[in-house]
C-alpha cells in the first residue's frame, strides 16, 4: 500500500487571468501548485517570442497579487541562476513576494552547488534559514 504524498502541478503564468479559477477547483483537491516562469515560458523556435512569454509571467504574478487568492500551497519556479531571465525573475519576486499572494517555497533549476542557495536569498533579502 502507498503512502499518501503530496501533488504538484506545474501552471505556466503565461496565461494568467484563468489561475484563479483553477486554483478554487484545486483547493478541493488539496493539490500544491508551481506557478513555472520556466520551461513552460519557452518558445524553442524563437528566441524573441520566448523573451515575450517570460514576461507574461512577470506580469502573470503581478495579476496574482492583485486578486484575492487565499491558497496555501503555491510555489514558484523561476529561471536558473546562468539564465538571462534569472535577474528579471528575482525583481519580479522582489516586488511582488509580500503582496497578497502567499508563496511557500521557491524552486530554481539547475543549482549545482550550496552557495547558489544562498545567493539567491542574498539576492531577495530572505532570512537563512538553519537545516539540521
Amino acid at each position: 500500500m502507498l503512502k499518501k504524498f503530496d501533488i504538484f502541478q506545474y501552471i505556466s503564468l503565461v496565461r494568467y487571468k484563468g489561475i484563479p479559477k483553477l486554483l478554487n477547483r484545486l483547493a478541493k483537491k488539496k493539490c500544491n501548485v508551481i506557478l513555472d516562469f520556466e520551461d513552460s515560458s519557452k518558445d524553442i523556435f524563437s528566441p524573441k517570442n520566448t523573451s515575450f512569454l517570460k514576461n507574461q509571467c512577470r506580469i502573470g504574478l503581478k495579476y496574482l497579487n492583485s486578486q484575492n487568492i487565499k491558497y496555501p500551497r503555491i510555489f514558484l519556479r523561476i529561471n536558473g541562476l546562468k539564465s538571462k531571465f534569472y535577474q528579471k525573475d528575482i525583481l519580479s519576486l522582489k516586488n511582488n513576494l509580500d503582496e497578497k499572494l502567499k508563496i511557500k517555497g521557491i524552486f530554481i533549476p539547475k543549482v549545482e552547488e550550496y552557495e547558489s542557495l544562498l545567493e539567491i536569498n542574498k539576492s531577495l533579502n530572505l532570512k537563512k534559514k538553519k537545516y539540521n
